[in-house]
């Protein structure tokens, strides 16, 4: 929290709830999943946020988002992620469907829209990663 204070200060914008929201990192709240939060936010409050999907465990939950954070922690370093033993397109479906948890209409954007995108870019990708042709 103390980063995105000082984020916020070094911008020059006052400190409100709501720009704290913003400026916490996507690894702040997957660590809100962990484990020791079970009981104090898990079960007091924070399952209300995946309120499309009630059954939803704890455990559950972690594991996608730690596993989301884990994708985009690679995307953001540039390490390859294309042909090392990934399923983009099934990663994809995993965080559409974890978005769904949270709100069911992002969900559905992201299957009619960026689903069609990343499939278009990974068909891209492999044709480039393609041997050349003799």
């Amino acid at each position: 929290m103390n980063k995105a204070k000082s984020y916020l200060s070094d911008e020059g914008k006052t400190v409100t709830a709501p720009r704290m929201v913003a400026a916490l990192s996507f690894g702040f709240w997957v660590g809100l999943l962990r484990s020791s939060y079970a009981r104090t936010l898990w079960n007091t409050c924070l399952h209300k946020a995946f309120a499309a999907n009630p059954s939803l465990k704890h455990k559950d939950a972690h594991d996608r988002f730690a596993s989301i954070l884990s994708l985009r922690n690679r995307v953001a370093h540039h390490e390859p992620i294309i042909f090392r033993h990934r399923d983009l397109l099934l990663d994809a479906e995993r965080i559409t469907e974890a978005l769904g948890w949270i709100e069911p209409a992002a969900a559905q954007w992201c299957r009619d829209v960026a689903r069609l995108e990343v499939a278009a870019a990974y068909g891209l990708a492999r044709k480039l990663a393609a041997p050349l042709p003799a």
